[in-house]
């Protein structure tokens, strides 16, 4: 399939962002324990439900994708997710099938049938969000569950068992990230409250609050989160989406300010859904 090319709105918008995001961080600002380890750059990319098809692109910019794929049934209501399944430096896509709590992983950007499927998780446990994530630094992505917005089960091998990981995170309120927060390359996971527009990080998978709370972006909304490390330096930081515009807004440290990176990708309106990986190894 050729690669689709979408409009490039020029930066009309880096005013308005800039205004939305003149918020003060809060007290609660531990720092990173660790050197970080780098580890190449995330990019972002888009995935279709309707025809169920991936946008992946290399670089942090407009312009066309560099990668474009059908994978998994069209329309199905799936939820796309990406990690380094196997171990190669290469992040690929996967699908979560929330109606038989199943995980569907393929170990290649491109269409075909799952490397791994597997089910984790119960049915009878409402309101589920997944997050992925090198747990225990073995340098594999696996899966995690978040259950009725509080309770995280985090699993160390992408397969059916029970919970590796089980802690209280003390929030109901928000939608889960993930990510090496502090560059020790072990994931932990964090909560972007949209209503607040606050993000809230956790720098271990254990009973707790955040240990990092900073304001970033407008309150009330309906964007969605993505997380990376975007420049490379082995920190993962948070990056918004706004649907609306079909607008990325990526940012290099946890800390409250203006998006570093802010451009337009997919079309407007689409109901398109963000993610991001490093789709080539670099």
């Amino acid at each position: 399939m050729a690669n689709l090319r979408f409009p490039l709105r020029p930066g009309l918008f880096a005013a308005v962002f800039a205004t939305a995001l003149l918020l003060c961080p809060q007290p609660k600002q531990a720092q990173p324990k660790h050197a970080p380890v780098a580890h190449g750059t995330d990019t972002i990319g888009l995935y279709d439900p309707v025809t169920s098809t991936f946008y992946l692109k290399n670089s942090n910019s407009a312009g066309p994708a560099d990668l474009t794929f059908v994978y998994g049934p069209a329309g199905s209501g799936w939820i796309p997710i990406a990690g380094d399944w196997d171990g190669d430096g290469v992040d690929t896509i996967g699908l979560y099938d929330e109606a038989h709590t199943t995980f569907y992983l393929r170990n290649s950007n491109s269409a075909g049938v799952a490397d791994l499927t597997f089910v984790y998780g119960t049915i009878d446990r409402p309101n589920r969000q997944v997050v992925t994530g090198d747990w225990n630094g073995d340098g594999i992505d696996t899966i995690g569950l978040n259950f009725d917005g509080s309770f995280f089960f985090l699993r160390n091998s992408n397969s059916a068992g029970p919970a590796d990981i089980t802690f209280d995170a003390y929030s109901e309120c928000c939608l889960d990230i993930a990510g090496d927060w502090d560059g020790d390359r072990v994931a932990t996971v964090g909560r972007y409250d949209r209503f607040a527009g606050e993000i809230r990080l956790k720098f271990t998978n254990a009973d707790g609050h955040a240990n990092l709370v900073y304001r970033y972006g407008p309150t009330n909304t309906d964007w969605k989160a993505v997380t990376g490390d975007w420049n490379g330096d082995g920190i993962d930081t948070a990056g918004l989406f706004d649907p609306s515009r079909n607008l990325f807004f990526l940012r290099n440290s946890n800390t409250a300010g203006v998006a570093d990176l802010t451009f337009q990708y997919g079309p407007v309106g689409s109901g398109w859904i963000p993610i991001a990986g490093n789709w080539d190894g670099q």
